[in-house]
Formats: structure tokens, sequence, C-alpha cells
């Protein structure tokens, strides 16, 4: 006869609320697709996202449409009133929560793609009572790609991209579609680093994983126009995500508004050399102050004779005699032996952040000429 314990401790653990009962039916979902059960799968994927439509909670994400925030959607309004497109397009669509918001405020046709399937249904549920909405299960180059050739090139379209997630980071490629195919294209990008305002959080998943200046050079090249908030972060209300506002050049003269700042590279990359340079003096600082306490303890050490200065080698050097030695209070050979490596580690890294410091101001000074900044 089994035990009760045991076929008890065979059975999943309890279901902590709604959103783990939602997370265990696509943990279900993707188990039964990957083994080729894709009927039942699609159950599961549904009833995943049905759960999440009855979570009043998770429908309140991120605070609500534009992450909550206030000036964000006044920024929105503002361009759509300038701009006037014939249509919206979203990549990123999540819960469809800022969806859900341009809808309630956009008449025009609203276009929307989401990759994971759990939320493309929940959000196609959530925004079937907007007609003028349409959901796609699509990775966002594939969707931008196959629904930008149905649009007239010189017709004003607003696009907002939000699919960038950890490894996945599409906003280059995206980009190069949307000028390939309009030549009015207005772009909204969340979480984008806002240069000057360093309040605003963006993403960064590590060395060229960031929504910084970079991903915006492909742009740059032709000829689209750079745009930021005006509101300091300081004002702005709910999750204080950045944002970044890229134009064709046909539409770019639309945007003369004042929630609106434009931004060349060059002014970026100075901003980015003075943040730059202001780190390296903070550390040449830090650097200089524990260079200086090693010194003094070495020197202290070499007083009470348990390390001694060779002239020839530019070392210090741990007393045999004394390697027995051990007096309260007094550093013990071996520790001033491994001081001295640290003391040696300490000067090289001050070495190398003045030389970094030195080609920063360089590079700054020569931005400077070529912008004609005194």
């Amino acid at each position: 006869m089994t035990n009760s314990l045991d076929h008890a401790a065979k059975w999943p653990s309890p279901i902590m609320n709604q959103a783990d009962a939602a997370d265990r039916f696509e943990e279900l979902a993707k188990a039964l697709k990957a083994a080729g059960l894709s009927d039942l799968s699609d159950v599961a994927f549904d009833t995943a996202a049905t759960i999440d439509l009855a979570d009043p909670e998770l429908q309140k994400s991120w605070g609500g449409g534009f992450n909550g925030q206030e000036g964000r959607r006044a920024l929105f309004l503002a361009v759509v009133e300038a701009t006037k497109p014939t249509a919206i397009l979203e990549t990123g669509t999540f819960r469809g929560t800022t969806t859900e918001w341009m809808a309630e405020r956009f008449s025009g046709p609203i276009l929307t793609c989401e990759v994971q399937e759990r939320y493309y249904l929940q959000s196609r549920k959530k925004l079937s009572r907007f007609p003028n909405v349409s959901v796609f299960l699509s990775d966002s180059r594939a969707f931008l790609r196959e629904q930008l050739r149905t649009f007239e090139r010189d017709k004003p379209v607003f696009i907002y991209l939000d699919a960038h997630w950890y490894d996945d980071l599409p906003l280059a490629e995206e980009l190069e579609i949307i000028f390939d195919n309009l030549e009015k294209a207005v772009v909204m990008i969340d979480d984008y680093e806002v240069p000057f305002d360093p309040g605003y959080s963006y993403d960064y998943y590590g060395p060229d994983k960031a929504l910084t200046l970079n991903l915006l050079k492909g742009a740059a090249k032709r000829d689209g126009k750079i745009f930021f908030p005006t509101l300091p972060a300081e004002r702005e209300t709910g999750a204080r995500r950045g944002c970044c506002v890229v134009t064709s050049p046909g539409i770019a003269d639309k945007l003369k508004i004042s929630e609106l700042q434009p931004v060349t590279l060059q002014d970026w990359r100075v901003t980015e050399l003075k943040g730059e340079l202001e780190s390296t003096r903070v550390e040449t600082a830090r650097l200089y102050q524990e260079l200086s306490r090693k010194a003094s303890v070495l020197a202290t050490a070499e007083t009470a004779g348990l390390v001694e200065f060779e002239l020839e080698t530019g070392e210090y050097q741990v007393l045999s005699a004394l390697s027995e030695q051990e007096n309260a209070g007094e550093p013990s050979p071996l520790d001033a032996d491994r001081l001295q490596m640290q003391t040696q580690f300490v000067r090289t890294a001050l070495k190398n952040e003045i030389q970094r410091r030195k080609v920063l101001q360089e590079e700054l000074l020569t931005m400077k000429a070529y912008m004609g900044i005194e």
C-alpha cells in the first residue's frame, strides 16, 4: 500500500496566488508544446491568459499605461496632436496596458505585437472591446516588416517600441526596418537613457546591452532626428522610465513642441564624456587616498623593523630574521608582504585611471572644437 505522505510529496507545491497559478499553466503549456501536443498547449496557454485577466493587480502592471507616468502620457498626446499619425504600431504588447490607454484616446488603427503566447492571448482578450485594435503573435522585426509594407510611405505613422528584453535587443534592427519603409516615421522608445537626466531609469543588461547612444547611430546616419523629454525626472510620476523620440527627417519639424528637446549625437557624446570624466576624478581621488593610507602603513612597518626598502628593485622586502615576530598591534611580516602587493596594485590602477582620464579629456576637447563649444 502506498504511503499517503509519499503520494502527497509527488504533488506540486501549493499555489500561492493567481499569478503563481498562471505561471504554472504557462509552464505546462510550454512542456506540452515541446512534446508536440499543440492542441493541449493552446488550452493551457489560454487558461494562463484567462487567470491573468482576472487578476486586477496584474492588469495594473507598471502602474498603468506608459508605466503610470503622467509626463509620458502628456508627451504622447502632444506628439500625436503635432504629427497626426494615420496609425499607431506597438511592439511588446505585454499585458496591453499601454495599448488600452492609447486606444481610449486614439480612434485610428492600432496594431500591436507580442511574442509570448500567454501575454498575446491575455492582451487580445483585454483589447477585444476596441474595434480599431489588432493584436498579433509575432516577433517585433517580422511584425514591422509585414505591416509597414501596407502603409503609404509618405503618410505619418507613430510607432511605440517596447519589445526589448535582456538578450534580445532588436531596437537597431527595428529602426532600420522602420526607416526603410516610412518617410514620416515618429518613433517613441520606452526604457531609454535620457543623457541629461540620470533621474530617469533605463534598460541596462550589461556592456553593449543597454538602451544608450550606440543603438541610435544607424538612425542618425539616415538623418533621423533625436528628441528627449524636457520634463525633469523629479517631476515625473510612476516608474520614471526614460524615453527617446526618433523621427524621419521629413516630419521632424512637426515636433517643435515644449515637451521635447532635440539632441544630436555630438551633444550626447559630450554629456557622456563629462560624466565619465567626473567618474575618473572620483576614482582617482579614491585611489590616491587608498595609496596614501597603504604607504603610511608601510612606513610604520619599516620603522618597526618589519620591512626594508630595496633601492635597486624599488620593492619592500620582508626581513627573514623577523619572520616569526608577533608584536601586538604591529603588522606581521606576512601582512607587510601582502600590503606591498596591494600597494603595487593600487599604484597600477591609479596609473591606468590617470591615463584614461587623459584620453577622455583629449576626446572631450576634440568634440568641443568640432562643435565650436568653448
